[in-house]
């Protein structure tokens, strides 16, 4: 990796982890390493990036400023700590612009690509803002779960519903089954109607949770708002087996006996749907 990488890992590691008190003495500690080596502009970066997290903009600007003047106006790690700060201040073009600049050096940066896609989510360019998020996982292979979700939230939003149906799958072959991503899954699936992909992604939750009440239940909703309510029936059955299989002082509590009062009312339901449905039958026979 190199050194820019490096410095900027470290930046982000700063601003997302450390409380207020520990950034103080973060601070402090920046500041006395800038006495021995008062000529480092990554270290002015560093300590800058402390001071964005604690609200202190001002110094957040001196810092830049003193980087640049050691490493000249164009210096990255300025134009990316220039864009982190106006985010974070919600003065989105004047991200755009800085990160923009920051990408002119490096177009390929995957922390300048994700952080580019925040900027443009914030400012409703979300087609855009996929095609960051899609650069940035095509980049690396060390991206985390969450830039997947927000890629496929981003492209959902766009109604790519089918690159970001894609994008589960290969979040799939990356990661495992996530329970997150199964269930955005089952949204994509719903949008497009694919009602097989949301039943292969149910039976594949239910092969791999020890609690399966839940999952039945979903199922049958499924069937139900396809009007297959044989197969809806059979799914609420699985459901309330499970469900006494549970002990009792779980099967006592509130979700639990909401649950098996959603079980009751749905089976109420497929029974009213079918008298009425023999009874419809019933008056055209006659």
């Amino acid at each position: 990796m190199k050194k820019i990488d490096l410095l900027l890992v470290s930046m982000l590691f700063c601003i997302n982890v450390f409380g207020h008190g520990e950034l103080h003495d973060r601070i402090n500690l920046v500041s006395q390493e800038l006495q021995l080596r008062p000529n480092l502009p990554e270290l002015y970066v560093k300590r800058g990036g402390l001071f964005m997290d604690d609200g202190d903009y001002q110094n957040t600007i001196l810092d830049i400023e003193k980087a640049k003047s050691l490493a000249g106006e164009d210096y990255p790690p300025c134009m990316f700590l220039l864009a982190k700060m106006y985010f974070k201040l919600e003065t989105y073009d004047a991200a755009l612009k800085e990160i923009n600049n920051f990408l002119a050096t490096e177009d390929d940066h995957v922390l300048g690509l994700l952080t580019k896609a925040e900027i443009l989510i914030a400012l409703d360019e979300n087609e855009a803002a996929a095609k960051c998020y899609q650069q940035a996982i095509e980049k690396t292979t060390t991206l985390l779960p969450e830039n997947f979700f927000d890629l496929i939230n981003v492209q959902i939003a766009n109604d790519q519903l089918d690159n970001a149906f894609k994008n589960y799958q290969l979040a799939q072959l990356k990661f495992g089954n996530l329970l997150v991503f199964d269930l955005k899954a089952i949204e994509i699936a719903e949008l497009r109607n694919d009602y097989t992909s949301i039943h292969e992604i149910l039976d594949n939750i239910i092969d791999s949770q020890q609690r399966k009440e839940r999952w039945y239940y979903k199922k049958a909703e499924f069937f139900l708002k396809e009007t297959k309510y044989e197969q809806s029936i059979e799914q609420l059955k699985f459901a309330k087996e499970s469900l006494l299989q549970l002990p009792y002082r779980i099967r006592i509590t509130p979700a639990m006996q909401e649950l098996s009062k959603n079980i009751s009312d749905t089976e109420q339901n497929i029974k009213s749907l079918l008298n009425d449905s023999i009874t419809t039958e019933n008056a055209f026979e006659n």
